[in-house]
């Protein structure tokens, strides 16, 4: 008997074969083989095979490492006996070996995104959220929901609510995935998570825990631009609250006198609610760098039939 490979993760079939061998001069037509798996009465698994005289056959088993305990040696048993009694010898009917199950020991990835981005404590975040709270494994064991702790607000989060999806992608790409699409109220709250794999491992020693804020007026706050001065390029930094992002999202830069010199029209994809930052070359529209001096910016917010405009000032040294 042996098994291939003799030692595997747990959650890896393991590959066993038995050779029986018919030693006598006449044909065995009927043997049964049974297997017992760690000296269990129950039967593992049942066969009948046939060995012609003085030949040899061979039974071939899949063993499931699933449910057997990691980090243990395991061994299987194997009987063989004939329909008949005609057998000079039974002796030799029973043979065991024994394989190892490893235990997984590598920590699982484990990430929440709000929106598509992991965010930080103090942001801000859209009143109608994507909550993605994700789960990757390189373990074959199964993954499911008993793994995560989820609590909002000092509450466990139930994954049985109808804004709440789970999915499950099995191995070789073992991710477990909860979509949370609540919406929320105005005000401060906190989303703190825990989860592990199927063999216990932590992602982390702690739990990730977040505090956000929910504005559910549409706004445009905090426009600046950094750095400013500057010497080559500079990015247009500012906070959008409410549900939704803006229709139409401009910026443009004026000089002192209020010739237009540059265009940026921001596609409400780059955009979301929280903080944004809008890269910008310091070229204008025909692509030369602009003159050192002071120019001033309006930034232009539209959501239906609402418009928001801050100017600003920015300054070119070298």
């Amino acid at each position: 008997m042996t098994f291939q490979p003799d030692s595997i993760l747990q959650g890896f079939p393991i590959y066993m074969e038995l050779k029986v061998m018919n030693v006598g001069d006449e044909n065995a037509d009927s043997i049964k083989i049974e297997f017992y798996l760690n000296d269990s009465d129950s039967v593992l698994h049942r066969t009948n095979i046939k060995v012609p005289a003085d030949t040899s056959n061979k039974v071939e088993y899949i063993i499931q490492t699933d449910q057997l305990s990691p980090h243990a040696s395991h061994k299987i048993k194997a009987i063989a006996s004939l329909q008949s009694s005609d057998e000079y010898y039974v002796y030799n009917n029973i043979i065991d070996n024994s394989f190892f199950v490893v235990r997984d020991s590598i920590k699982p990835i484990f990430t929440v995104t709000i929106d598509g981005k992991e965010i930080v404590n103090g942001d801000v975040v859209s009143a109608k959220p994507e909550i993605l709270i994700t789960l990757k494994d390189d373990s074959p064991l199964p993954l499911d929901t008993s793994l995560f702790t989820i609590i909002y607000n000092n509450i466990p989060l139930s994954f049985s609510r109808a804004d709440v999806q789970y999915t499950y992608t099995p191995y070789p790409n073992s991710e477990s995935k909860i979509r949370w699409t609540p919406d929320l109220p105005d005000g401060k709250h906190t989303l703190e998570a825990l989860a592990k794999d199927a063999s216990g491992n932590f992602f982390d020693t702690t739990s990730l825990r977040t505090v956000f804020y929910v504005y559910n007026q549409p706004n445009l706050l905090y426009v600046y631009n950094y750095p400013n001065p500057f010497k080559n390029d500079t990015y247009f930094t500012f906070e959008l609250r409410g549900t939704v992002v803006p229709d139409e999202f401009l910026i443009k830069i004026y000089t002192v006198a209020g010739r237009l010199i540059k265009d940026i029209t921001v596609p409400s994809s780059s955009l979301n609610i929280g903080f944004n930052r809008i890269y910008w070359d310091g070229r204008d529209e025909d692509g030369d760098e602009i003159s050192n001096g002071i120019y001033f910016y309006k930034v232009i917010s539209r959501l239906n039939d609402e418009t928001k405009i801050i100017t600003q000032k920015l300054a070119k040294v070298k």
